[in-house]
């Protein structure tokens, strides 16, 4: 019997070719897998630290959200459906001018926040694949949390071009009013 020389094996062995609606028909809510492009990519369960800091921020925010009666935050599993994907990202925020885009099973275009937590087999998806496909969607403000180490949190808005610029984080500063859209 041979044992794993790798903690998780190549990322080939979690794609799967197939159309959007064959998707839908094969996963069901107990699936852990994203649609991108033609392929399904299926994940393995998070980790108790990511689910820690999805938890977290999911309260910290929810509780924001929900006083300023700003609009809906949604975490994973759920679908944000793009042009070409449906992802599932950790945490997305829905403003209140964007509620009609949601339905029961998924938000239908670009969330206004998206927050994702960086894990070890995620950091490529979620720095460059995720960047670029998030960026071109139309998602506001997308905020990168890495909790492997002590790695500080990136925060990028969208600018009036139409691209991500990173929010300068400065000691002291506690005004997010200038690039969060949760912020009002």
């Amino acid at each position: 019997m041979s044992t794993a020389t790798s903690k998780s094996p190549p990322e080939e062995a979690y794609r799967l070719r197939m159309t959007y609606e064959e998707f839908l028909a094969w996963a069901d809510e107990d699936v852990h897998a994203e649609w991108v492009d033609g392929e399904v990519i299926v994940f393995m369960p998070p980790t108790t630290r990511h689910q820690s800091a999805v938890y977290f921020l999911a309260q910290l925010l929810g509780t924001y959200v929900d006083f300023f009666q700003l609009g809906k935050l949604l975490f994973a599993p759920y679908e944000m459906r793009l042009p070409s994907s449906a992802r599932e990202p950790d945490i997305l925020f829905v403003s209140r001018a964007n509620l009609h885009r949601l339905t029961t099973e998924r938000l239908h275009g670009a969330a206004d926040l998206v927050v994702e937590v960086v894990s070890e087999d995620s950091v490529r998806r979620d720095h460059v694949q995720k960047f670029i496909e998030y960026q071109s969607a139309g998602v506001r403000e997308y905020w990168l949390v890495d909790t492997r180490a002590d790695i500080q949190p990136e925060f990028y808005f969208r600018n009036e071009a139409g691209k991500f610029e990173s929010a300068p984080i400065e000691e002291g500063n506690s005004s997010a009013r200038e690039c969060c859209p949760v912020s009002g």
